[in-house]
């Protein structure tokens, strides 16, 4: 198994009204990243999207993509462990505050999979 761990330096949690979706990015530097993270999810989807991977959980790292491919999201000890695809992902947080908007959009793309203590 593949393995990609970093240490956040930003999260940003938005909810972008205009194109109808939640999301989460998280980068390991503010400008010139080596690894990001970026979870996305559509809060309204139309007829076609109901029907399709566009309505599920869209993750991309590092230019490479794929939805509904997150099975389990655990953030425990100020680390986000996740596997996608065989490659397993630990993100440290100990360098950023998560607020309250992180938890509430991580709960809206994730619902029940998003685990955290």
């Amino acid at each position: 198994m593949y393995e990609i761990k970093f240490q956040a330096q930003i999260v940003k949690a938005s909810k972008n009204e205009e194109d109808q979706f939640y999301m989460i990015a998280i980068a390991d530097s503010k400008e010139g990243y080596n690894n990001y993270v970026i979870f996305q999810k559509t809060f309204d989807p139309d007829e076609i999207e109901d029907d399709s991977d566009l309505s599920e959980v869209y993750v991309e790292c590092n230019g490479e993509s794929c939805y509904n491919c997150c099975d389990k999201i655990f953030l425990q000890n100020n680390e986000l462990k996740f596997d996608v695809k065989g490659t397993s992902f630990t993100i440290g947080f100990d360098e950023v505050d998560l607020d309250q908007s992180f938890y509430r959009i991580m709960n809206f793309i994730f619902g029940a999979t998003f685990i955290y203590q």
